[in-house]
């Protein structure tokens, strides 16, 4: 049973995107999205991403509003709730969507997801680490030239030094998953020249003739998630969550059974 904390953040939650889409009530939406966000903060089920899904609905509210400053500020506790804490998948959706003071995006984009980038906590936390690439764009160090991250997981966009959109992320959580499922790499080669052939031409094998006991369906999500056209894939974080949540199984996909694997691993 959800406590009354978590209760109060959730709808009020729900409620400052009511307000958001009719905008009826410009001060009751900045107040709401500030009580939905203490709320989850001192719930005892809080975890960081509530802390970051908090602070970002609060940023996207005051940017609404025209207030530049304030809705910078929590754009920036949000990212650093999402740095500190590894937050990938739907919160790197949050990382995405997070907006300057002129409420124009931010445009951060991790760059490097990658099997090494993904740690798991022993309390079964997944986490993604090192926005080291994406820390340099923001400070204007990337003269669109140099190929950011790990050649592997490289968007084929990427490679052709395309714009760095959060698709590339979202191509490079699709491999990660790709490799989970079918227990081996999506792209192999002797070279780097013939690695970045594979990534833009190479076929992948299908991932039900690597696992003929996946759900119906879920190849279906990973070939339009790993589609070498862009605006053929999945174009947010929140929209490849989605597609993903009828096969996630809360028995062994919520924190405490992975932290249990976790455990069993590393028995001292």
């Amino acid at each position: 049973m959800s406590s009354p904390d978590r209760q109060l953040g959730v709808d009020l939650f729900n409620a400052t995107w009511r307000l958001i889409e009719s905008r009826e009530d410009d001060d009751l939406m900045v107040h709401t999205a500030h009580a939905s966000a203490y709320h989850w903060a001192v719930a005892p089920e809080c975890k960081p991403e509530n802390r970051a899904r908090g602070e970002w609905l609060v940023s996207r509210v005051y940017t609404l509003v025209g207030r530049p400053e304030a809705a910078l500020d929590h754009a920036e506790r949000c990212l650093q709730w999402c740095t500190e804490h590894g937050l990938a998948d739907w919160d790197l959706a949050y990382a995405h969507e997070a907006r300057g003071p002129s409420g124009m995006h931010l445009n951060i984009v991790h760059c490097d997801v990658s099997p090494s980038n993904l740690f798991i906590s022993r309390l079964g936390e997944i986490k993604l680490g090192d926005f080291g690439i994406a820390k340099v764009r923001s400070m204007g160090g990337d003269s669109g030239e140099t190929l950011w991250g790990k050649l592997a997981y490289h968007a084929p966009e990427q490679l052709d030094r395309g714009p760095l959109t959060p698709r590339v992320d979202l191509w490079g959580s699709a491999l990660v998953l790709y490799e989970i499922l079918g227990n081996q790499r999506t792209f192999t080669a002797s070279n780097t020249e013939q690695l970045q052939h594979a990534v833009r031409h190479g076929q992948i094998q299908p991932v039900e003739e690597l696992r003929k006991d996946l759900p119906s369906g879920l190849a279906h999500v990973l070939r339009r998630a790993l589609n070498r056209d862009p605006d053929k894939r999945y174009q947010t974080a929140a929209e490849f969550s989605d597609a993903l949540k009828p096969f996630h199984d809360e028995m062994v996909g919520e924190a405490l059974g992975i932290a249990s694997v976790v455990r069993g691993l590393f028995k001292q």
